[in-house]
């Protein structure tokens, strides 16, 4: 297992009032709950995640961003983008994505 240092953007893609909406997401690293937050910005704030882990060499991993709202009416989305693996980038496939997948080793 290697200390890993991931750092990944989220941005919320819609709507302009996603601050009013105050949804939460959380991010996994696999199936490990690492990071859950309140989205209290407005939709052109992004939240740069800088996640340390434990991962093993060789395997495949994910990072994977979970929305939860509080009335399933709203309309609120996020995205992740300009993922990087212990400072350096790593493909994103462009836009925005809610998974990810790297490989150590």
């Amino acid at each position: 297992m290697n200390e890993t240092t991931i750092t990944v953007e989220v941005h919320a893609l819609q709507p302009r009032w996603i601050e009013h909406e105050r949804p939460k997401y959380r991010i996994y690293i696999d199936n490990d709950l690492i990071t859950e937050r309140t989205w209290i910005w407005d939709q052109d704030t992004y939240i740069e995640e800088k996640l340390q882990v434990e991962v093993a060499e060789g395997i495949n991993h994910s990072v994977r961003l979970e929305l939860i709202k509080y009335n399933p009416m709203h309309l609120a989305q996020f995205g992740l983008q300009n993922f990087k693996i212990d400072g350096w980038p790593k493909p994103d496939h462009g836009g925005h994505r809610s998974e990810l997948s790297f490989m150590l080793g």
